[in-house]
C-alpha cells in the first residue's frame, strides 16, 4: 500500500469517526426533541386542564356573584318593605293628626314628628338609590322639562332651611334656556337637591354676614344630534373643602369632615349618588374649592333641546336705572335685561340714585332697586322722586309683604331667590307690555286644606259603583287606610289576603281595587292575574292600584306588566292618595261609566259569604287583658258574640274601665289624637287587642318548634311575626305609654 493510499484510508477513518459522532449527536438531539415535544404536549394538556378549571371557577364565581346580586336585591326589597311598612303608620297618622284641631304646641310637636319621619325616609331612599346605581337597576326617564321651573322649584323647597340658617339663596338660568329640554327631571332635580341642600346645611354664618348659595345654569355649547352641553353650578361662600379631601369626596359613605355626620346627620352617600346619576346621564361632575372662599360643584349634562322658544319680550324702548349693590345679583339682572335689549344704566349707591333721578337729562322710565339697599334715600322718599311716567320694580326680601303690582307705579318681586320669569314679567308690566296678574286667593305655595267629606255607606257606594276593595294583610295599615279614606269621603271593604279579596270580588260590585303586593295565601300579583282572567271572560274591566312597601326600581314596572293600572309606595301620604283616587275613581264615575262595567263577576247564586276583615260593630267592648291572653276564644269571635249586648250608653264606662286595666295605655291619649268619640276609641283598642292576641298565639306555636331543623323552617314565620309586633309598637305607641 502506497503512502498515498494509507493517508487516504486514515482520512476516511477519521471522517467516519466524525460522522459517527455527528450521527450520535443528531440521535441525541432527536431524543431530546422527542422528550421536549412530549413535555410540551404534557404542558399543553396541563394548561388546558388549568384553563378549563379556571374557566369553571370563573363561571362558578359569576354564578355566585349573580346569586349574591340577586340576594342583595331581594334583601333590599325586603328591607324596603320592612322599614317602609311601619313608616306607613307613622306618616299616615301624622298627616291625619296635622289636619285635626291642635293648639300651637301640639302642632309644633306633630310637625317635628312629621319632619323626622320624612328625614328617615330620605336616608332610606339614599341607601336604596345607591344600591340601585351599584346594581345597575336605575332606568332613566326622558321627559320634557323646563329648566327654569325646575330650578325655581328646588329653590322654593330649600328656602325655609336657607332662611333658618341665615343663608341667601340665588338662582340664575341662562336666558338662552327658555325652551324645554329632554331629560330625567326627577334625577336632575335629585342632584340639585343633594348639592344645594348640602351647601345650605353646612355653610356657616361668618362674622355676622349671611352665607350664600348660588344655583346657576348656563348653556356651554351645542353638541351633535340636537343636544347641548348644559352646566349646573352650585357654589357657596363657606369655608371650602381641603385639597386632600377633594379626591375622596365622591366615594360612598364619605364626608369631608366626619364631625358633620355627628352634627348634621346623613349617610355620606349624597355625593356618590350625584356622581353615579351624572355618569348614567353621560355627564360629568367635578368640584373646585378654595379654602376660606367656598366651593363650587359643576355638573355638565348633554341634554336634547326640544324647542328654541324664547320669551317674547322686547325692552329696547325702555330706559332703565338699575341700582343693585350685590355684585352677583347685579350681574344676573344685567344679563337678563341686556338679553331682552334693554337700555340699562347701572349704579351701586343710593346717593347716585337720588342725584340721577333729580338732575339727569336722560329720561329713565323704569327704576330697579333692592328695598334693603336704599339706605338714606328710603322707599317713601324714592316714591316722591319718581315722575308720573316713571315706574319702579322693587326687589324685596320680606316673605310676608304683598307681591305684584301693589301700587300704580310699583311692582314688588321676591328676592333671594329671584325667579327669572317673575322678574321679567314685572319689567314687562312696568314697561306697559303686559297687564298685571290678578292675585289668586290660593297660590301654589299654599298647601290646600283637605276638608273632611262624608263617606257613603257600603250599600250606597256599591250602588254608585264607588265601593273600594282593599287587600291588605297588616292590621295597622288597614287602620291608617280606613281613616284616610273616611276623611276623603270614600267607602271601602278590607280583606286580609288575596283569596278573601277575590271571593269578595266575585260577589260584589266594586269601583276600584287596591292591593298590597306581598300577602299570605295569595299575593297582590296573583290576585290581579285572577281578576284579569275573570274579566276576560265577562268583558268587564276594573282599575287596580298596587299599594306596597317595596320601593326598589322595577317594582312599579312589574305591577304594570301583570295588569295593574297604577302604583303607590308606602308610606302613603294623604295628598297622594287623594290624587290617585280622583284619577281612578272620579266623582262622576257612577254617571259616566257603563253601569254594567263594575257589576259582580259572578251572580248572586254564589253561596259563600265573605266578611270584610275590618267591619266593626257600632259599639264594641274591649276584652279584658286576661281574656286576651287566654286563647280560649279569639277576640274577634268574642266581639261578634258580645257586640249586640253593648249599648251606646254603656260604651263610655266600659272603655274607661278597660283603659284603667291596661297600664301601658294612657287614658287620655286617644282623646288627644282622635277626639272624644268613645266608639272610635273602642274600635282602635279592640283592633289592637285582636292583633296582639293573634300575634302571641303565632309566636307561642312557633316557639315550641325549638329543634334546629324546625327552626330553619319556621324562621321566616318568626320574622313575619316580629315584623307585625314591631308595626304594632310603631303604630300603637303614640296612643299610650
Amino acid at each position: 500500500m502506497t503512502t498515498h493510499e494509507q493517508a487516504y484510508q486514515e482520512k476516511m477513518l477519521e471522517m467516519k469517526e466524525e460522522l459517527n459522532e455527528v450521527y450520535h449527536a443528531v440521535a441525541g438531539l432527536t431524543v431530546e426533541l422527542d422528550r421536549a415535544r412530549e413535555n410540551l404536549s404534557q404542558t399543553n394538556v396541563r394548561l388546558e386542564e388549568r384553563v378549563e378549571e379556571r374557566t369553571r371557577e370563573l363561571e362558578s364565581a359569576v354564578v355566585e356573584a349573580n346569586r349574591a346580586n340577586h340576594a342583595k336585591s331581594d334583601f333590599l326589597a325586603a328591607m324596603s318593605h320592612e322599614i317602609r311598612t311601619p313608616m306607613n303608620g307613622v306618616v299616615g297618622m301624622i298627616d291625619l293628626l296635622l289636619l285635626s284641631e291642635l293648639d300651637d304646641k301640639q302642632k309644633q310637636m306633630a310637625q317635628t314628628v312629621s319632619d323626622s319621619a320624612h328625614a328617615l325616609l330620605r336616608i332610606i331612599n339614599d341607601i336604596l338609590d345607591f344600591s340601585k346605581i351599584e346594581a345597575g337597576k336605575i332606568e332613566l326617564e326622558s321627559t320634557a322639562l323646563d329648566i327654569n321651573d325646575m330650578v325655581n322649584g328646588v329653590a322654593k323647597i330649600l328656602l325655609p332651611n336657607a332662611n333658618k340658617n341665615n343663608v341667601e339663596l340665588l338662582t340664575y338660568v341662562d336666558p338662552q334656556l327658555c325652551g324645554k329640554v329632554e331629560g330625567d327631571l326627577y334625577r336632575i332635580r335629585q342632584i340639585l337637591f343633594n348639592l344645594a341642600g348640602n351647601a345650605v346645611k353646612f355653610i356657616p354664618e361668618r362674622n355676622g354676614h349671611p352665607g350664600r348659595v348660588m344655583i346657576r345654569v348656563s348653556k356651554i355649547r351645542d353638541l351633535n344630534s340636537g343636544k347641548a352641553l348644559i352646566r349646573f353650578n352650585i357654589s357657596d361662600n363657606g369655608i371650602g373643602i381641603p385639597e386632600d379631601k377633594l379626591e375622596m369626596l365622591f366615594e360612598k359613605f364619605t364626608q369631608a369632615d366626619y364631625s358633620t355626620t355627628r352634627k348634621f346627620g346623613g349617610t355620606g352617600l349624597g355625593l356618590a349618588i350625584c356622581k353615579g346619576l351624572t355618569e348614567l346621564m353621560e355627564g360629568h361632575i367635578n368640584v373646585h374649592s378654595v379654602p376660606d372662599k367656598g366651593a363650587c360643584f359643576s355638573v355638565n349634562l348633554p341634554l336634547r333641546c326640544m324647542s328654541s322658544t324664547t320669551l317674547n319680550k322686547d325692552f329696547s324702548k325702555a330706559c332703565m336705572l338699575l341700582m343693585i349693590q350685590d355684585e352677583d345679583l347685579r350681574e344676573d339682572l344685567l344679563n337678563y335685561l341686556e338679553y331682552w335689549l334693554a337700555d340699562v344704566v347701572v349704579i351701586t349707591t343710593p346717593t347716585k340714585l337720588e342725584a340721577l333721578l333729580q338732575s339727569s337729562s336722560k329720561r329713565f322710565n323704569l327704576v330697579i332697586v333692592d328695598e334693603q339697599e336704599l339706605g338714606c334715600v328710603g322707599l317713601a322718599h324714592l316714591d316722591t322722586l319718581l315722575k308720573d311716567h316713571q315706574r319702579m320694580v322693587l326687589l324685596s326680601r320680606n316673605r310676608e309683604c304683598s307681591k305684584g303690582q301693589v301700587q300704580p307705579n310699583r311692582v314688588v318681586v321676591e328676592n333671594y331667590p329671584l325667579h327669572r320669569a317673575q322678574f321679567i314679567g314685572a319689567i314687562a308690566v312696568c314697561a306697559g307690555l303686559e297687564s298685571p296678574e290678578v292675585p289668586a286667593n290660593i297660590t301654589e305655595s299654599c298647601v290646600a286644606h283637605i276638608e273632611p267629606r262624608q263617606a257613603p255607606s257600603i250599600e250606597e257606594a256599591e250602588q254608585q259603583g264607588r265601593l273600594i276593595l282593599i287587600a291588605e294583610d297588616n292590621p295597622q295599615n288597614q287602620t291608617v287606610l280606613r281613616m284616610q279614606l273616611d276623611l276623603l269621603g270614600y267607602a271601602a271593604e278590607f280583606y286580609d289576603d288575596g283569596e278573601l279579596a277575590l271571593a269578595a270580588f266575585r260577589q260584589k260590585r266594586y269601583g276600584l281595587i287596591m292591593t298590597d303586593c306581598h300577602m299570605p295565601n295569595m299575593d297582590g300579583y296573583e290576585l290581579t292575574r285572577q281578576i284579569r282572567e275573570l274579566e276576560a271572560e265577562s268583558g268587564k274591566y276594573h282599575n287596580i292600584i298596587a299599594i306596597t312597601a317595596n320601593a326598589l326600581q322595577g317594582e312599579s314596572e312589574h305591577c304594570l306588566e301583570i295588569g295593574m293600572d297604577d302604583y303607590i309606595s308606602k308610606p302613603v301620604e294623604l295628598k297622594l292618595l287623594e290624587k290617585r283616587l280622583r284619577k281612578w275613581l272620579p266623582d262622576n264615575q257612577a254617571e259616566t261609566n257603563d253601569k254594567s262595567l263594575n257589576e259582580p263577576i259572578l251572580s248572586s247564586a254564589v253561596t259563600s259569604t265573605v266578611t270584610p276583615s275590618t267591619t266593626f260593630p257600632e259599639t264594641t267592648a274591649l276584652a279584658p287583658a286576661d281574656e286576651i291572653d287566654s286563647g280560649a276564644t279569639s277576640a274577634s269571635e268574642k266581639t261578634k258574640e258580645d257586640s249586640s249586648k253593648v249599648q251606646p250608653t254603656e260604651c263610655s264606662d266600659a272603655i274607661n274601665s278597660q283603659l284603667e286595666k291596661l297600664p301601658l295605655l294612657e287614658p287620655n291619649a286617644l282623646t288627644k289624637i282622635v277626639g272624644d268619640d268613645k266608639q272610635v276609641h273602642a274600635m282602635l283598642l279592640q283592633e289592637f287587642a285582636e292583633s296582639l292576641h293573634d300575634t302571641l298565639n303565632e309566636m307561642h306555636t312557633a316557639s315550641k318548634k325549638n329543634n334546629s331543623a324546625v327552626i330553619q323552617v319556621y324562621f321566616p314565620h318568626l320574622v313575619r311575626i316580629a315584623h307585625h309586633v314591631h308595626q304594632a309598637v310603631e303604630n300603637q305607641h303614640p296612643l299610650g305609654h
